[in-house]
């Protein structure tokens, strides 16, 4: 990005890459743990998982390992090709508002996404469509008031189209 220094450039680092997420695989474990079970909080007999952004699967596949059924789409190629032949996963090269449903699940995930959609209220509808009555739907967004970013990082813009609160997600669930 042009309007990021160099040195603000050389702090900022991205997790979701298989390199990363191999080095610190006990980190990921225990914040995917935490969410497994926070959802089982409020679903105990879920037995399926769609996850919208999936990545390289490593949700997913945490998931799956816990005994659901998992299935998900992400806009990346390489992201799906890595799940697919890497981790045997569902995942299909999709972007929500495109992504036609043919079956429903217990547990809908969307974590990390939606400050990047230009609509995440459009993408919200496709969700809730897609949702059977006892689905339940986890999201996960960046608080806005716990960033820290490096000087002159701009709120991760042009990444993040959106930032979100407590107050501001909830309106928008709404």
């Amino acid at each position: 990005d042009k309007h990021m220094s160099k040195e603000s450039e050389k702090k900022v680092v991205y997790w979701s890459f298989p390199e990363m997420h191999e080095k610190h695989r006990h980190v990921f474990e225990h914040f995917y743990a935490e969410r497994f079970d926070r959802c089982k909080q409020f679903y105990p007999e879920m037995n399926s998982q769609f996850d919208v952004g999936s990545g390289f699967g490593f949700w997913m596949d945490f998931c799956k390992s816990k005994g659901l059924e998992t299935a998900g789409i992400d806009i990346s190629e390489p992201a799906v090709n890595y799940c697919r032949e890497k981790l045997k996963l569902d995942s299909q090269l999709s972007a929500l508002n495109d992504f036609r449903f043919d079956k429903q699940f217990d547990l809908y995930t969307c974590c990390d996404v939606l400050e990047h959609l230009a609509d995440p209220n459009i993408e919200l509808q496709v969700l809730h469509r897609a949702m059977h009555k006892d689905s339940l739907l986890f999201i996960q967004v960046p608080d806005v008031v716990g960033f820290k970013y490096p000087y002159g990082y701009n709120l991760n813009l042009p990444h993040h189209l959106w930032q979100f609160n407590y107050e501001s997600m909830n309106k928008l669930l709404k």
